[in-house]
């Protein structure tokens, strides 16, 4: 597998903490979702994997979702 893919690969999952430093979130505001079930993402053993375009995609639809809403 040449780096590339590989590089692609490591960015779909990403642990908490290194989602909200890509992302430029709050470890937090993570912490809470997946808390509340609504993070995308899988459980490694003890620790939680963020798919990470699928939390941006999610939190997207979220926002356009409280824009139409104050409108």
């Amino acid at each position: 597998m040449d780096t590339t893919k590989r590089k692609e690969m490591n960015l779909v999952f990403q642990t908490i903490r290194q989602t909200a430093k890509f992302l430029d979130i709050p470890e937090h505001l993570l912490r809470s979702l997946v808390a509340r079930g609504v993070c995308p993402g899988v459980y490694s053993g003890n620790r939680f994997l963020v798919h990470v375009e699928a939390l941006r995609e999610y939190l997207d639809a979220e926002s356009r979702q409280v824009k139409e809403v104050q409108a």
